[in-house]
C-alpha cells in the first residue's frame, strides 16, 4: 500500500512524521512531500491536513483522500470559516478529527467513516534525564498568537526565575526579554534536540489564551513536559483544567506563582502519559485498519 502525506512549508506537523514511522512499520510505503509535488497515479490513498481543499480544485479524484482536522478555525469569524470549510471541501473517503469537539464545531453530519486522533508524544521525550536543572522554567513552542504571553514572561522574569525559551522569537520580544540577564534563547530546534533541552529545566510553561478555539484544543507542549518528567506551570483554562483533573496531575497555576519560592517549594504531580506516545496512540485509534478500509 502506498500513501502520500503532503506537507506545508509554513506548518509544523509532527503527526506526519509519526504517521510515517507508524505506517512504515506496518508495511506501508509512505511519502512525505511538500504540497507542490505532482500527484502520483500509483497512490492508494492520501492524507491531507485541512485547511481547505475545494472540490473544484482537487486533481485525480479517483485517489481516495483522508481529510484530517486537528484544529478549528481561529478568530475573527471562526464559526463562519468552519462553515465554509464544511461547504467547499471535497468529499473524502474518511476523516480524522483531533476530538469530538472539533468534529461537532465543523458541523459535518454525513456518514463518512471517521476516527479520532489526539496529539501524541515523541518517544524520545520519555527518556529525558534531569540532573540539577539549570533553569527554573522552559517555554517551548510558538509565541505567535499567544496574546498575553510576553507580558507573562516579563512578569516571571521579574520574579527572578531563570527562563529558557525554546523556539523562534521575534526581534522586539527578544530585545525586551534580554533585558533580564536570566532569560536564555535556544532558537528554532529540531525534534531530536528537545530531550536534551527539556532536561535543563525543572518545569515547563504552558500559556494558552483562554479564548475559543485555543482553550478546547490539546496543548502538545504540556504533553511533552509531562512525558519528560517536568512539572507544569500553566494559566487556567478549559483544556488544562480538564486534563489535570482527568490525569490526576497537580499543575502550578500562574495566578498562584507570585515568587520564586512558590516554584521551588511546589509539589508538582506529573501524570503518566505513556498511552499518548505516538505509536501507542495511533494503534489505539485504529489508524492502520482505518486507512486500509478507506483505500479499498
Amino acid at each position: 500500500m502506498k500513501i502520500r502525506i503532503p506537507l506545508s512549508k509554513h506548518a509544523y506537523t509532527p503527526e506526519a512524521h509519526a504517521y510515517k514511522e507508524f505506517l512504515t512499520n506496518r508495511g506501508w510505503q509512505v511519502q512525505l512531500d511538500f504540497e507542490c509535488v505532482p500527484d502520483d497515479a500509483a497512490l492508494d490513498i492520501r492524507i491531507c491536513f485541512m485547511g481547505s481543499r475545494p472540490f473544484w480544485s482537487a486533481s485525480k479524484p479517483s485517489i481516495p483522500e483522508i481529510h484530517e482536522y486537528h484544529s478549528l478555525s481561529t478568530p475573527p469569524y471562526a464559526s463562519v470559516k468552519n462553515l465554509i470549510k464544511r461547504c467547499i471541501n471535497r468529499q473524502p473517503a474518511g476523516r480524522i478529527f483531533l476530538n469530538k469537539i472539533v468534529q461537532k464545531d465543523l458541523l459535518f453530519r454525513d456518514d463518512t467513516p471517521t476516527i479520532y486522533r489526539d496529539m501524541g508524544i515523541d518517544r524520545r521525550l520519555f527518556a529525558v534525564q534531569q540532573v540539577n536543572p539549570e533553569f527554573d522554567l522552559i517555554y517551548s513552542g510558538t509565541m505567535q498568537g499567544r496574546i498575553g504571553l510576553v507580558d507573562e514572561l516579563v512578569r516571571l522574569a521579574k520574579l527572578g526565575l531563570k527562563i529558557l525559551i525554546a523556539g523562534e522569537v521575534d526581534e522586539p520580544t527578544r530585545k525586551l526579554l534580554s533585558m533580564f540577564g536570566h532569560v536564555t534563547f535556544t532558537g528554532r530546534l529540531q525534534p531530536h534536540e528537545l530531550p536534551e533541552v527539556y532536561g535543563c529545566a525543572r518545569a515547563g510553561l504552558n500559556y494558552t489564551p483562554d479564548v475559543y478555539p485555543f482553550n478546547c484544543q490539546t496543548s502538545t507542549k504540556t504533553l511533552e513536559y509531562c512525558a519528560a518528567g517536568l512539572g507544569v506551570v500553566s494559566n487556567r483554562y478549559q483544556w488544562a483544567s480538564k486534563f489535570a483533573e482527568q490525569r490526576g496531575a497537580t499543575f502550578l497555576w500562574l495566578d498562584n506563582l507570585t515568587s520564586k519560592t512558590n516554584l521551588n517549594t511546589f509539589n508538582f504531580q506529573v501524570p503518566n502519559v505513556s498511552d499518548l506516545e505516538w505509536s501507542t496512540l495511533l494503534d489505539a485509534a485504529g489508524l492502520d485498519g482505518f486507512l486500509r478500509q478507506c483505500a479499498a
